[in-house]
């Protein structure tokens, strides 16, 4: 039997959906978030030579000891981990749905109230606080997944490309494959099951 993931609870617990921590809002210009962001590709990329000789700060730093900026600049704005997902009470497997929060904006992929979206949406996960046996939840190409287990972020990933539209060439962006849960029957999601997600 299948049940949906809800942050906290036990993955066997009938539940909801988690919604990463890092999906840039949507506005008319660049929010806060897509500014730091920013800041540290270009930090990261200016003087490459002068890069290439440190080491970057996800491999120095565990993910708890990174700042606010840094941890926000992992995340690579897929939007994967804002669709509705289901698990095998049994197995304890994963499966995710093309359904998405009704914060996230079908052709763009992004939240479009990513600041407040902790406070309007009650079961979005903000993904800094999450266990580890959590993070188990999210897609494989999950920076802070990876990290966790010890691997290296993929190569698409901005902050080794410097470009963040490489999420979308590599084919890991959900933008422009989704549906809002608010025009499914959340009652029939696994008629919404996807292929696509690496989980």
């Amino acid at each position: 039997m299948l049940a949906l993931i809800q942050g906290k609870t036990a993955l066997t617990e009938a539940t909801l959906r988690i919604t990463a921590w890092g999906m840039a809002s949507l506005t008319a210009g660049p929010s806060s978030t897509e500014r730091h962001r920013a800041t540290l590709y270009s930090e990261t990329f200016i003087g490459r030579e002068a890069f290439m000789s440190k080491v970057p700060f996800w491999e120095q730093k565990s993910l708890d000891a990174m700042s606010d900026e840094e941890w926000e600049s992992l995340c690579d704005g897929c939007g994967q981990c804002c669709l509705h997902k289901l698990v095998n009470d049994e197995s304890g497997d994963v499966f995710y749905t093309r359904v998405a929060c009704a914060l996230l904006h079908p052709e763009t992929g992004r939240c479009t109230r990513y600041a407040d979206r902790l406070r309007k949406v009650e079961d979005c996960m903000d993904v800094r606080h999450m266990r580890s046996a959590e993070l188990a939840w999210m897609p494989r190409s999950c920076a802070y997944r990876r990290l966790a287990e010890g691997k290296p972020l993929p190569a698409w990933h901005p902050l080794i490309t410097g470009d963040v539209a490489t999420v979308i060439t590599a084919g890991v962006a959900v933008a422009g494959k989704t549906v809002s849960e608010d025009s499914v029957d959340l009652e029939q999601l696994e008629e919404q099951i996807i292929s696509w997600v690496d989980v």
